[in-house]
């Protein structure tokens, strides 16, 4: 990107992307995000989020969340007692 800076080592860089299109698990991460290797190198951890679609669990977050904002009473239960993986079968 053409900028050069000095960092003191105690700097914690936290930085997030989406993949070009949709993610394709069998290819590289350079490849999926379009950040080339040597910028990735640089990185100790590299964590990939996958939201996988599911218009029920997305429905229920979305309503969930829009009757927090709302301040209407919340049905806890629907929330929590979801798998931690709501695409699994």
């Amino acid at each position: 990107a053409g900028l050069v800076c000095s960092l003191k080592t105690r700097t914690t860089i936290i930085a997030a992307t989406n993949a070009k299109g949709h993610f394709d698990p069998d290819a590289d991460l350079s490849t999926n995000t379009g950040i080339a290797g040597p910028l990735l190198s640089r990185f100790d951890m590299v964590l990939v989020l996958l939201d996988r679609p599911n218009d029920e669990w997305d429905r229920t977050v979305s309503e969930f969340i829009l009757r927090a904002q709302a301040g209407l009473a919340q049905d806890e239960t629907v929330i929590a007692s979801q798998d931690a993986d709501p695409a699994a079968p």
